[in-house]
């Protein structure tokens, strides 16, 4: 029996009239209630005893079919009170009938680990099924219908544990699937932003219900949203994103689980009474249900066959399925249901599958959301606990960022909340005022003697874990807020995964929760951030901390928090990093934002794909030579190699701090979204390991639908770009300090006029394709005259690329220019565009090459140079074709480049 439900339970009229009608068959019922008063006083034939409250207590509380049902059906009643009360007065143990059932109820930890260890544990390995739980979700079949959470305790159950524990909540699945956790954290946390920006959203970049007034946020949704979110992409890879007109299956899926969380939150009298099922019947409410799962149903076979059809069209394609690290936990269960291992499972249907994915996302949701709420409410009615976590967040990131192992610093990882003790300890203490389940329940499925007492099999368990965890014999000040207990030599040790009976929040034996490590990793995560990037404040002084009745504890009233940016200190050069760059022997150039910028940069960019050893090693030796810029992307995948090749620079000395350094790193189109970009450039600062970039880009004039990194691109994911909304974006990431410069790629004159006619901040740089054979003398002239440095690719005309050209290295002007001055064609090119006034990024691997590059700034080309090389033939290299098309915004290429070339 779910209680939760009872607590919610309002008679209506046409219950009160039904329930008036039951009075002309009572005396029907005399005899039955005669026999069940006697099943719950006698004693049984063995020598223990039975554990019942008095007989003149059940003579005086309990009435006729529903016993003391009556006692938790008050509206303003919390469960888990009442049944702490009881035990004041009849011990840590007793029991009672509720309804047709008997109730044993357990308050103290010495019960509790009695209940759930040796054979007790056994018996006590089921979970009473209530009538929303059989016609929503699947457990009204046979056994292998059942969920995790459903099915009977017996070898099915076992082996359906080890399939969810195994592939999607074991350490070393969450480690795999902890790119995905990290992204959709990011992706909450960026709209999340986005909600404490100025009451009058002047981009239109988010709107949401949760935003009550400037900076106030319903944290309450804003946490449902971010734990579906992360739930919904590991088990069904969901992708969240800006909504489009027609439902998505998300959207749907929530709406769905949204009323399923309605019926169970009733409280069914067949639940109670099993014999008075026809009073749902004939309310309607089973019927309800029944709709409610059909539609629910329908629903998750849909997402089911979604991913089924995926697999087959990729099988056609002859290739693997899929890599087993983007494999979601659908696609891990249809894998293992195509080979049937579960014992008694003959069920061919996609049932088992629906079951277990109802109860990762029912069962992943409701704990981080509410034990989240109720650490943060503690913490804004405790200041100077939050002061203090403060402290351990901020000294964590300092000595982070200083530290030549790693130079991140604001970006938070799993690896970080492993060493902020204190956070941890605020959650344990969270967890022992507030548990999300203050009463965990099972059923016996066998005779068994708790404390001395007989219990007999189908007797429903209550252990008052609330109570438990309150006593004062156990915790000194029990009701006081206090994390600093966990930090003690005696509690430090004691932990919430069910080996510490005075701390179950997650419940203990067979059964406990088997999500802890995934939940506790998660809420740890959120915490942590929140406090690292939020000043967060109450409206309304104290936050009321009034429960809703059931088995499950909501915050009455919502939690609405008003916060504001702590904002990341801009990151200023100090003058020494600038003579350090200086001294390198490149030239610096001073950009429109204010920053500074080496005017030769080394590119990244493998055209085998993602950054190799090989490229590695030649970053650590471009540092050594002298080079101090470098240039990434999210789409040339070398964003980690380089992160790693800082790193070791920092240890072996080459340079002395991370300032010296400029990386400019780029987004990609499909990104190029108003709520997707500070995602992309968080992501970026994590593959790199650094706390910010010096220059941060759009790539071109153009957005892609959200998606996979690919040139291979279907015409209908192109579409128009919001230059004001996604500039906008771009300029929040500069004034958070996760960039000092923000840029363009690849845009014309007259694209950079549509960008900054809205812009508070120009752009600082426009990368574009430059060198003798492709001038570029109309965008240069425009760009000087609006303060945008011109930074140079394709110098050398991509030279060995598919797309490249022979243009430059093959020019018989430059030849002979290089010739007569005792230089190479690429030191002639190069020096071409650096006398331009622009900037250029080039690539080398081998030191040769690398030093060679280094040799422009020394040496200068004549009047004469320049005339030869302004009659070299023009052509564009770097054409974008992908971004063509008769349905998309460009129709042609000088629509693109607006006849530029």
């Amino acid at each position: 029996m779910e209680l939760q439900y009872i607590s919610y339970f309002q008679p209506t009229s046409s219950v009160v009239a039904l329930l008036l009608a039951l009075v002309s068959i009572l005396s029907s019922v005399v005899v039955l209630r005669k026999t069940f008063l006697n099943n719950y006083s006698s004693s049984p034939a063995s020598s223990t005893k039975t554990a019942v409250l008095s007989h003149q207590r059940q003579q005086s509380c309990a009435l006729p079919i529903s016993g003391l049902l009556h006692i938790f059906m008050n509206k303003n009643g919390l469960i888990h009170v009442t049944l702490g009360n009881m035990a004041d007065k009849y011990g840590p143990i007793f029991s009672f009938p509720t309804g047709s059932h008997r109730t044993l109820v357990v308050s103290s930890w010495e019960m509790v680990k009695e209940c759930f260890t040796g054979n007790n544990d056994t018996a006590f390995s089921n979970r009473p099924i209530p009538l929303a739980f059989k016609t929503i979700f699947y457990a009204c079949g046979g056994i292998d219908s059942y969920g995790l959470s459903s099915v009977p305790y017996g070898k099915y159950w076992r082996e359906l544990r080890k399939v969810c524990v195994h592939n999607l909540l074991s350490n070393q699945q969450l480690l795999k699937f902890r790119h995905l956790i990290i992204s959709q954290v990011d992706t909450s946390f960026n709209k999340l932003y986005e909600l404490c920006k100025n009451s009058e959203d002047n981009h239109g970049n988010y709107t949401t219900t949760t935003t009550t007034a400037a900076g106030m946020v319903r944290i309450d949704d804003w946490l449902a949203e971010l734990s579906f979110n992360v739930i919904g992409r590991i088990v069904c890879g969901f992708q969240s994103g800006p909504k489009t007109g027609a439902p998505s299956r998300v959207e749907q899926f929530k709406e769905a689980i949204n009323e399923a969380s309605y019926f169970m939150s009733t409280s069914p009298v067949s639940d109670n009474v099993p014999m008075l099922g026809w009073i749902d019947q004939l309310t309607g409410l089973t019927r309800n249900m029944k709709h409610c799962g059909k539609k629910l149903d329908l629903v998750v076979e849909s997402i089911i066959n979604d991913h089924r059809q995926k697999r087959r069209f990729s099988r056609t394609k002859g290739g693997d399925e899929k890599d087993d690290e983007q494999d979601d936990f659908i696609d891990i269960c249809l894998s293992i249901m195509e080979q049937p291992q579960l014992p008694g499972n003959n069920n061919p249907s996609q049932i088992p599958i629906k079951s277990i994915v109802l109860d990762m996302i029912g069962g992943g949701t409701d704990t981080t959301k509410l034990t989240t709420i109720w650490t943060l409410s503690l913490l804004l009615n405790n200041p100077h606990v939050l002061d203090k976590a403060k402290q351990e967040v901020d000294a964590h990131f300092r000595t982070k960022r200083r530290s030549t192992n790693d130079a991140a610093a604001a970006v938070v990882d799993f690896d970080d909340i492993r060493n902020l003790v204190y956070i941890q300890a605020i959650i344990k203490e969270s967890m022992r005022l507030y548990p999300a389940s203050p009463v965990v329940e099972r059923l016996s499925g066998e005779d068994c003697v708790v404390g001395g007492f007989h219990v007999p099999a189908g007797t429903r368990l209550w252990a008052n874990v609330w109570k438990m965890q309150r006593d004062p014999k156990v915790w000194d000040d029990p009701l006081v807020f206090r994390p600093d207990r966990f930090l003690s030599d005696e509690q430090k040790m004691v932990d919430v995964r069910g080996q510490n009976y005075e701390l179950l929040p997650f419940g203990a034996g067979r059964r406990v929760c088997p999500g802890v490590s995934f939940s506790l990793d998660l809420m740890q995560l959120v915490l942590t951030r929140l406090i690292l990037e939020f000043e967060m404040k109450s409206p309304s002084g104290k936050v009321d901390m009034t429960a809703t009745p059931g088995l499950m504890s909501y915050k009455v009233i919502p939690l609405d928090i008003l916060l504001t940016h702590r904002r990341i200190k801009p990151c200023v050069q100090s003058a020494a990093s600038e003579r350090d760059m200086e001294s390198s022997g490149v030239p610096v150039i001073t950009l429109g934002s204010g920053k500074v910028m080496p005017v030769l940069g080394m590119g990244t960019f493998e055209k085998v794909g993602k950054g190799s050893e090989r490229e590695r090693l030649a970053i650590l030796k471009a540092i050594e030579v002298g080079y101090r810029y470098f240039d990434t992307a999210a789409a040339y995948e070398t964003e980690e190699v380089l992160g790693e090749a800082i790193a070791e620079a920092l240890q072996l000395g080459l340079v002395k701090s991370r300032d010296e350094l400029f990386i400019s790193s780029m987004l990609w189109c499909t990104d190029a979204h108003a709520d997707r970009v500070l995602l992309a450039l968080q992501n970026s600062l994590r593959n790199l390991k650094l706390e910010y970039v010096d220059l941060y880009m759009l790539p071109f004039p153009a957005s892609l639908k959200p998606g996979k990194i690919t040139m291979d691109i279907p015409e209908e994911d192109i579409c128009r770009m919001d230059y004001r909304s996604v500039w906008a974006a771009m300029e929040e990431c500069q004034n958070l300090g996760f960039t000092k410069s923000i840029g363009v790629s690849n845009f014309s004159c007259k694209k950079l006029q549509e960008l900054m006619a809205t812009a508070n901040i120009p752009p600082a740089v426009n990368q574009v394709e430059m060198s003798p054979a492709f001038q570029q003398k109309k965008l240069r002239e425009y760009c000087n005259a609006n303060n945008i440095l011109v930074s140079a690719i394709s110098v050398l005309g991509s030279n060995g690329t598919p797309w490249g050209s022979n243009a430059v290295l093959g020019s018989e002007v430059l030849k002979k220019i290089a010739m007569a001055k005792g230089k190479s064609v690429a030191q002639v090119s190069m020096r071409w565009v650096y006398e331009q006034g622009a900037s250029l990024v080039v690539k080398s691997f081998s030191e040769e090459r690398l030093r060679e590059n280094l040799n422009i700034f020394d040496w200068e080309l004549t009047k004469e140079d320049h005339e030869k090389i302004g009659e070299i033939p023009q052509c564009r290299i770097l054409s974008a074709y992908f971004l063509v098309s008769p349905n998309g915004p460009f129709k042609s290429q000088e629509e693109l480049w607006d006849d530029e070339a």
